[in-house]
């Protein structure tokens, strides 16, 4: 899934940053793409999605299928709020966080999206890739950018 968020960030930078729009105007258009995995870099950049400019989109996939596979232990049990955490499913707490930072973002009027993949084969892969291509024209669209040429990359015939 890291991969996946690679060749977003790459194929997001490369068809949205543009100087000039359709008719040529400087707009000096894009957004900055990052990638966060997991809890550890969803905590570490939740400060600037919640508080920072409002010039973000984030963007979560959770994934589905790994249920049963690894559940918590109470290593404490003399403290009362680790005990409802006994016997959780990791997925299901690793769900439970990505719909907390979701939540909190919509709540303060974020643009941010879910999307739930129910487990990765190659069928379920294919259709976000397909997703992501599709909105990346789309919003070129949206702002009146060519998202399917790069203005970097001319060449000329050598006559």
């Amino acid at each position: 899934m890291e991969s996946l968020g690679g060749w977003y960030i790459q194929l997001l930078a490369e068809s949205l940053g543009k100087r000039k729009n359709k008719k040529g105007e400087d707009v000096f258009y894009g957004r900055t793409p990052t990638i966060a995995v997991g809890t550890t870099d969803m905590h570490s950049q939740t400060q600037l999605h919640q508080e920072g400019r409002r010039d973000k989109v984030v963007q979560f996939i959770a994934l589905g299928g790994a249920e049963g596979r690894m559940i918590l232990h109470n290593s404490f049990p003399e403290i009362e709020q680790f005990k409802k955490m006994e016997g959780l499913d990791v997925n299901k707490a690793l769900l439970i966080a990505l719909h907390a930072n979701e939540e909190a973002l919509t709540s303060d009027n974020r643009f941010n999206a879910c999307y739930y993949l129910p487990k990765i084969n190659e069928y379920i892969l294919g259709q976000i890739f397909f997703y992501l291509m599709l909105s990346i024209a789309y919003e070129g669209e949206f702002a009146n950018v060519d998202a399917l040429t790069n203005l970097a990359w001319k060449f000329t015939s050598a006559s």
